[in-house]
């Protein structure tokens, strides 16, 4: 018990020790202010010098970011009059300086790019198109967009071995194995599209010779080693068409 009132006096003492410290304090603050009344006049017009001080450097700041935003507009409409004006040599050049001025104004002017570029293909200008496509390329090569813009160049320029080779590459630009597998399909599909066609047509040499290099994109499709041997037996070349298509019955036969 006697611990208890001993710890409660303790406590008193240093509350009363504390008060007292604090008044005899601001006892000497209010003093001072008496004799000197500056003081207080100094210490306001300091406070108030630092409030102006702050309110510059945000003016300052606004004005930097009002100076970057109207400098980022000014680059994404010279890009818009380069690209109109099929000057893909400077809009290339600015669309680097837009990346180091304001990164954010890049997509706006990346849409417009990729649409004045499929509407050159639309309208077969092909030489165009195909410049504003290594234009864009050499800024960004791994875009998708872009690279899919030249597989349809060539496409529709009738370029089939030109466009499949370049939908092959597409999945060197990606780092997902869906993607990649994607990308492989995408490419098949238009081999396919072609396949059809000159089987259609009988075209059984031109055929061959396609898919010929197709392979070298595509060693490991059973798929077109058939057709590759088809088409050397409609050509008459048995012991070739023999030749490629022995290991893929050899290869049927493990799975059976």
């Amino acid at each position: 018990m006697w611990r208890i009132v001993l710890l409660m006096g303790l406590t008193c003492s240093v509350a009363l020790n504390v008060y007292f410290f604090l008044q005899l304090n601001m006892n000497e603050i209010e003093r001072s202010f008496k004799q000197d009344p500056k003081i207080f006049t100094q210490l306001a017009a300091k406070e108030s010098q630092k409030n102006k001080i702050n309110v510059k450097n945000k003016a300052k700041t606004n004005s930097n970011s009002s100076d970057n935003t109207q400098n980022s507009e000014h680059i994404v409409n010279s890009i818009k009059i380069a690209l109109k004006a099929n000057d893909y040599f400077n809009a290339n050049y600015l669309i680097h300086a837009l990346v180091n001025e304001q990164p954010a104004g890049l997509s706006k002017i990346r849409l417009y790019w990729l649409q004045i570029t499929q509407a050159l293909i639309q309208q077969k200008l092909f030489t165009h198109a195909e410049d504003s496509i290594n234009a864009y390329l050499a800024f960004q090569g791994d875009d998708l967009d872009f690279l899919y813009q030249q597989v349809d160049l060539y496409w529709q320029q009738q370029l089939p071995l030109l466009a499949i080779k370049h939908a092959y590459e597409v999945q060197y630009h990606l780092y997902n194995r869906a993607e990649v597998h994607e990308s492989v399909n995408v490419a098949r599909d238009l081999v396919q599209q072609k396949v059809d066609v000159l089987i259609k047509n009988n075209h059984w040499l031109e055929l061959r010779n396609l898919i010929e290099e197709i392979l070298l994109f595509d060693a490991e499709s059973l798929k077109l080693q058939w057709v590759f041997a088809r088409a050397q037996y409609q050509l008459g070349e048995f012991e070739y068409a023999l030749n490629a298509v022995e290991p893929l019955l050899n290869l049927s036969l493990i799975h059976i």
